[in-house]
């Protein structure tokens, strides 16, 4: 009996049926007395072979698996190629980063011909101590004068060397003590310099610390650093327009509704691209930031103004609870949408691993993830007011007002917008989860009402 196989690199082999003859001189025949059979011999796997026994079974086996090993190992180069070729491309954009990143910050160093403001370097310092005198809680407080010299980088004088006097006291609280080899912002115009230094020149430490965040973000994060960079650049540019509308007289409620929408967008698109889970975090930011500032209206209309007057000035502003409206929409923003971006990731990867997954077990599911980060999310925006009231507390204990006093008195409205922050937060939860879940099953929903 005769059975004919075609075999091919990209098939599983089978045999189908066996010779039927028990005679031993026939199944040690030569294997290669047919023209199929010494094409196997050679490697040839696609063609059309008579199996007559059992040795011809064997060799097509044997060559077979000869042919995938070589396969497999042929694959294996060419993915460990592909990875290498990888490996360099990437490597090559991290050195033309680093390299860009270096070009800036000796840029920061050399680029005083830029400035209109007047710079100077000191190159000598010298300093004695005037006099000293008790200050609250009996801290000894002692007051210094220096004579600097510094050369003019900038503008006419360009070259020059000029005398400065500069006073200081040990806390520095208002005023600084000045080093050898500080570059320094004059008081002056480029044609008259003047002898007196506005600040310290900070550019070189903020190209510095700014360069080395996005080179970070890059190297570690890769395409995501970069999206995350674009949407920084963005929101400042929408920060910057933003101010830009409000000194030409526009409605600072206004500009804050706008901006904050142009935020949410932005960055949600920039961070996680144009599609469900992006519109589920967008519209679930907006619904939230209604309702916490309904709940804070709510709270004005019932209960009355919060204090104002210990926060200075604000005499200048028609109404001064317009800029903590502002404010409470904006410090919660970034907390809210973390929350809502969390929320609606896990769901999309939950009905995209089970796209059978009842709406029931997904808010679930969303719900418990909530629970996860809320409490760590409140934290850590007490934790981020508190440290920006630490320098306040300081000053004022230190003048001898007490903690309770403080607390009372001073930062009723900073105690206030934590509150209806973390509220946000934790209304964000019950948002997010329906939203998102709606949205995410809203596919499957049309199929079953189709089927």
């Amino acid at each position: 009996m005769e059975k004919y196989h075609t075999v091919a690199p990209d098939t599983d082999f089978c045999i189908s049926g066996k010779p039927q003859t028990d005679d031993r001189d026939y199944m040690l025949r030569d294997v290669t007395r047919t023209q199929g059979m010494q094409e196997v011999k050679k490697g040839n796997l696609d063609v059309l072979v008579q199996v007559q026994s059992f040795d011809e079974i064997d060799t097509i086996t044997d060559n077979f698996k000869v042919t995938m090993f070589f396969i497999k190992k042929e694959k294996k180069e060419s993915y460990e190629i592909t990875f290498i070729s990888d490996e360099i491309s990437i490597g090559k954009y991290l050195y033309l980063l680093a390299g860009i990143y270096i070009i800036c910050v000796i840029f920061t160093c050399f680029n005083a011909r830029f400035y209109h403001t007047p710079l100077a370097k000191i190159s000598s310092v010298t300093e004695k101590e005037t006099m000293s005198r008790k200050g609250t809680r009996d801290v000894e407080e002692y007051y210094y004068t220096q004579k600097i010299t510094a050369r003019i980088l900038n503008g006419t004088h360009k070259g020059e060397e000029i005398a400065i006097s500069n006073e200081y006291t040990s806390s520095q609280v208002q005023n600084q003590k000045y080093h050898k080899g500080d570059t320094v912002l004059l008081s002056g115009s480029r044609e008259n310099p003047g002898k007196s230094i506005r600040s310290i020149k900070r550019d070189g430490y903020l190209a510095l610390l700014a360069g080395g965040l996005f080179f970070l973000l890059i190297c570690i994060t890769g395409k995501q650093g970069f999206y995350t960079i674009i949407s920084l650049i963005l929101n400042t540019i929408i920060f910057a327009f933003g101010f830009q509308a409000f000194m030409k007289g526009e409605n600072i409620l206004n500009i804050c509704n706008v901006i904050a929408f142009l935020f949410s967008i932005t960055t949600l698109i920039c961070l996680n691209g144009i599609h469900r889970k992006t519109w589920a975090s967008v519209i679930s930011t907006i619904c939230v930031l209604f309702l916490i500032m309904a709940l804070f209206e709510f709270s004005i209309q019932f209960f009355g103004d919060l204090d104002y007057s210990n926060l200075e000035y604000l005499g200048s502003m028609s109404n001064s609870a317009d800029i903590f409206w502002t404010d409470i929409m904006l410090t919660g923003l970034g907390a809210i949408m973390d929350v809502a971006v969390t929320i609606s990731a896990a769901t999309g990867e939950i009905v995209r691993k089970n796209p059978d997954v009842s709406l029931r077990k997904l808010i679930h599911s969303g719900r418990e993830i909530g629970y996860d980060i809320m409490g760590t999310m409140i934290n850590v925006l007490l934790f981020v007011l508190a440290s920006g009231m630490i320098p306040m507390f300081i000053l004022k204990m230190n003048n001898e007002i007490r903690f309770i006093t403080i607390i009372r008195y001073h930062i009723p409205y900073d105690i206030c917008r934590f509150l209806i922050e973390s509220i946000g937060i934790v209304l964000a939860i019950p948002v997010s989860v329906f939203i998102s879940s709606i949205i995410m099953k809203l596919p499957s929903l049309k199929r079953s009402d189709k089927k």
